[in-house]
């Protein structure tokens, strides 16, 4: 479908998607076109034909969030220019190339790279980059300090500077240095993709220093095997074969929630990617695995154990309930009951995120110290392979792409018999008995 008109940003913002492909030309300038896709995205092109003999030819020029119509027109005027002086399709795309914004190295990196990284992942890029690069905060905190801060997206980015990488890292300071930090990094993939396929000569991003204080330290507590009982057996009650909701109601917390504590300390698995954002579709209870078409290590499968297939079971029991939180149409495991308002729309999120203030209750109802959440998932991998014994098969069951990963977890149990080991040296020496020998 296509048509011509004079675009305005009214009219842009007006167009709606199809299910399909669709394009509007502009009337105002020969050769400039406005692509929407299904998803919604909206990209302008530069259409012509070099001869008689050869079909329309289409050049990206640039995203409609990133660039107004102004700026469009005038990138298509400069191509119109270099095809009459018939430039070498080289020169197009070396033109191309000096008229890369930001916001076109980032898009094309969202349309390439990232679907292939984890949900979570792109989550968080998504987040960040959206907030602190395009300046569309949510947060009214963040976009008040956002508002302050120069637009760099529609900078070149052979134009970008250290001083600006150092400027935006300063902003973003002002709301978290851990945010500001991960924006960092992630621009620095962002970067990387570009000068992978010569797009980008260098990377301003990986010039900057990061915060020395925040850099990731590993963490290797664990829970003892009672205290993870402790927490399997108190986070998922049961009724029957349903689960018993009474019983959460009496402790005040969350049922979803602590179903997915329990559920993250039961099988080890990611209490995110691999627990809260997961449907039914993902289960196969007739072969017992759990199937992800994308994950950290991309598509793969998981044996479920009998205990967790008990749980998922009557959590399936309980969608078919329109009172118990657990239904939900979408068909989520561990659904939201949270609503969101934002930009004038109201609606239900779909599925549970962090439940860390559930968590917190919760140890101290149990009275054990609190341990980030992802600790559930270190003591579970660090029990299977005490009893294993086989760190390759604790590689398979966590979904490490690299055994070098899961190596940490024979350095946790290194640490732990070595703390065994000296609390059997520990002998009182007042308390102990001389031996005398005879003289011979």
């Amino acid at each position: 479908m296509t048509n011509k008109r004079k675009l305005t940003e009214a009219i842009i913002k007006s167009l709606k998607p199809q299910d399909k492909i669709w394009s509007v030309a502009d009337s105002k300038c020969i050769g400039l076109r406005l692509r929407i896709m299904p998803n919604g995205s909206k990209r302008y092109l530069y259409n012509y034909r070099p001869s008689k003999d050869v079909p329309y030819t289409s050049v990206a020029i640039g995203n409609s969030q990133t660039m107004n119509i102004e700026q469009a027109r005038a990138a298509a005027d400069k191509m119109r220019v270099a095809i009459i002086e018939k430039r070498s399709p080289r020169d197009l795309r070396e033109l191309k190339k000096s008229q890369l914004t930001l916001a076109d190295l980032i898009n094309d990196y969202e349309k390439k790279k990232l679907p292939t990284l984890a949900a979570s992942s792109q989550s968080v890029f998504q987040s960040l980059v959206g907030c602190w690069i395009f300046q569309d905060c949510t947060k009214e905190e963040n976009h008040k300090i956002v508002s302050q801060m120069p637009d760099i997206s529609q900078k070149l980015v052979e134009d970008i500077t250290l001083e600006d990488v150092e400027d935006l890292k300063n902003g973003v300071e002002q709301s978290s240095k851990a945010s500001a930090d991960k924006l960092i990094k992630l621009m620095r993939a962002v970067f990387n993709y570009g000068i992978k396929r010569k797009k980008v000569k260098n990377n301003p991003f990986a010039e900057v220093e990061l915060d020395k204080k925040l850099a990731k330290k590993e963490d290797n507590r664990i829970y003892t095997p009672h205290e993870r009982e402790r927490i399997i057996s108190n986070a998922i009650v049961y009724k029957g074969a349903r689960i018993n909701l009474e019983y959460y109601k009496s402790l005040k917390l969350n049922p979803v929630a602590l179903c997915l504590i329990g559920y993250a300390a039961l099988t080890g698995r990611r209490y995110v990617s691999e627990g809260a954002i997961l449907k039914f579709s993902n289960i196969d209870f007739d072969n017992k695995t759990l199937v992800l078409a994308k994950s950290k290590v991309g598509a793969w499968t998981y044996a479920l154990s009998e205990a967790t297939l008990k749980l998922l079971k009557a959590i399936k029991l309980e969608t078919l309930d329109p009172e118990s939180p657990f239904c939900n149409p979408d068909g989520y495991i561990f659904p939201s009951a949270t609503w969101i308002k934002d930009k004038g729309w109201e609606y239900r999120q779909t599925h549970i995120n962090e439940p860390k203030k559930v968590w917190s209750k919760f140890c101290k109802i149990l009275k054990i110290e609190r341990y980030p959440l992802k600790q559930l998932r270190h003591t579970t991998a660090t029990a299977l392979l005490k009893s294993s014994k086989n760190l390759a098969m604790v590689q398979r069951a966590l979904g490490h792409s690299n055994i070098s990963t899961t190596a940490r977890y024979a350095k946790i149990l290194a640490d732990d018999y070595r703390a065994e080991i000296n609390a059997l040296d520990q002998v009182n020496e007042n308390a102990a008995e001389v031996i005398k020998f005879k003289k011979v």
